[in-house]
């Protein structure tokens, strides 16, 4: 196995045990035994854990297209302001904190929309059959939202 290799293994090994120490630390606030140091130390992990996934991404040779990279950052950033929005609302809820979480959300869906339509161009949508890949676009989006809106459930934001 060459260099290149290992290295994406090791950084995507750290990174998921980042994030999934995170997710633990979560939910179980009482962990460390005070839920403030607990929360906070998960909240460091999570970002240290999605700055991780970032870094292999740009290092991921997908192809020498560097479009697609792009429209991959583009949805990163989009996940990551999504996840400061989230923690923004749950932890800091005034109305400074709102007018904040506004712009962090124009940002947000602008990022991953963008990837998105720019993932669509990229797929050279246009050129093959449209009756093939809109339903499998359909129902990936409808997969997205279903698991959004229950992962929103978990957490209580909606009923």
């Amino acid at each position: 196995m060459d260099e290149s290799k290992k290295k994406l293994i090791e950084g995507t090994a750290l990174f998921l045990s980042f994030l999934i120490t995170s997710i633990v630390l979560y939910f179980i606030p009482d962990f460390i035994g005070n839920q403030i140091v607990t929360r906070s130390i998960g909240i460091i992990f999570g970002l240290i854990g999605i700055m991780g996934f970032t870094v292999e991404l740009t290092n991921l040779r997908i192809s020498s297209n560097e479009e697609i990279k792009s429209a991959l950052m583009d949805m990163v950033v989009g996940l990551f302001l999504g996840i400061i929005i989230f923690l923004l609302l749950y932890f800091f809820a005034n109305w400074f904190v709102h007018i904040v979480v506004t712009l962090l959300m124009l940002l947000a869906i602008y990022a991953a929309l963008r990837s998105v339509i720019k993932l669509i161009f990229l797929t050279d949508f246009l050129n093959r059959n449209i009756l093939i890949k809109l339903p499998v676009i359909i129902l990936n989006i409808a997969i997205f939202t279903l698991t959004l809106l229950q992962v929103l459930q978990i957490f209580k934001v909606i009923k």
